[in-house]
């Protein structure tokens, strides 16, 4: 009788439970201290900003899941609704957020919520390097990218925080949370807290020039003693700048749609409802010198928070023949301030 030996080879496959990093890191402050905004600024204007570090540390770097190696992404949560702007987070004052971008280049958006890091727009996320693995782009982001040894360690991102006007707002102080950061290993649905997100400071109403309407009266003049184009007796008058911040410096523009000669001659002709022909006006700067239509010119700011810029205007003709009539000109005054 033959005997048989039958051998069994039985296979056992099974997956090991991943084992990643625990990191931990304290709250972070972004410190505005004492920002102003003028209640006329438009929507998504800038109002100050500072950087912000978040420092972690992890207790190793080890981790695999699926066919990911030492691969963890931080993601930055809001803790208050989505605001009205891309990438902005919401603060404790109404109408104004808070706006976070990479330090080194400024390229970089931190987006609320979670994001693939192949988007490009998050930034926190470090990888182990093993056998020149990159993927994703997270080794590409300078200050997301962070290599941990197999021990673990320490790193740093630092990011540029901005206050962002996003609405009607009314003065107050910042003291609230504002987002919290998680990390997550791949294929894990939720995530760690790492480190709150808070915002410190208060945001004050700058205050905003005026500049009102005006009305310069030249009086009556005869037809023999209207001079040239040359050097006119003028009647003297301030375009007067109010309601600025303290030391508030300016710009200031001047136009007309009724351009009489060139540029640099200041020289309107009669406007609409003068009855007068041949006959114009003439701006000069206070001290006699000539002003150009559409130059722009910096005025410094005073104590008082008024800026006054003299000006002199007078009747002037424009051809050998004048006619008698009134005169009318306008003039625009633009005015820029930060």
């Amino acid at each position: 009788m033959k005997s048989w030996l039958m051998v069994l080879m039985v296979l056992f496959f099974g997956q090991a439970g991943s084992a990643w990093a625990t990191c931990r890191a304290g709250a972070v402050d972004a410190r505005f201290g004492s920002a102003q905004i003028s209640a006329d600024a438009p929507v998504g204007t800038e109002v100050g900003n500072t950087t912000v570090t978040v420092t972690y540390t992890c207790d190793s770097a080890t981790l695999t899941a699926g066919n990911k190696t030492n691969d963890v992404v931080f993601q930055l949560k809001p803790t208050g609704a989505f605001t009205a702007i891309d990438f902005v987070y919401p603060t404790g004052v109404a109408g104004i957020g808070v706006r976070l971008s990479e330090q080194s280049t400024g390229l970089f958006v931190v987006k609320p919520g979670r994001d693939r890091v192949s988007t490009a727009v998050n930034s926190f996320c470090w990888r182990r390097m093993s056998g020149g693995y990159d993927d994703e782009g997270c080794g590409k982001l300078p200050a997301g990218y962070c290599q941990l040894g197999s021990n673990g360690g320490q790193c740093s991102i630092s990011f540029r925080a901005s206050l962002v006007k996003l609405g009607a707002f009314t003065a107050g102080r910042l003291d609230s949370k504002y987002g919290n950061i998680e990390y997550y290993s791949p294929g894990v649905s939720g995530g760690s807290l790492l480190a709150e997100m808070r915002i410190s400071g208060t945001v004050a109403v700058r205050a905003s020039c005026t500049i009102r309407d005006m009305y310069v009266d030249l009086g009556k003049v005869g037809l023999n003693s209207l001079p040239g184009t040359g050097a006119i007796p003028a009647k003297q008058f301030d375009v007067t700048v109010t309601g600025c911040a303290p030391n508030q410096s300016i710009t200031m523009s001047f136009s007309t749609l009724r351009q009489s000669g060139t540029v640099c001659q200041g020289l309107m002709s009669n406007g609409a409802g003068g009855t007068a022909t041949g006959v114009g006006i003439k701006i000069t700067h206070g001290d006699g010198t000539t002003l150009c239509w559409g130059e722009t010119l910096s005025y410094p700011g005073r104590p008082d928070g008024i800026v006054k810029v003299p000006l002199r205007a007078a009747m002037t003709r424009l051809t050998s023949n004048p006619q008698p009539g009134t005169v009318v000109g306008t003039m625009t005054v633009q005015v820029s301030y930060l």
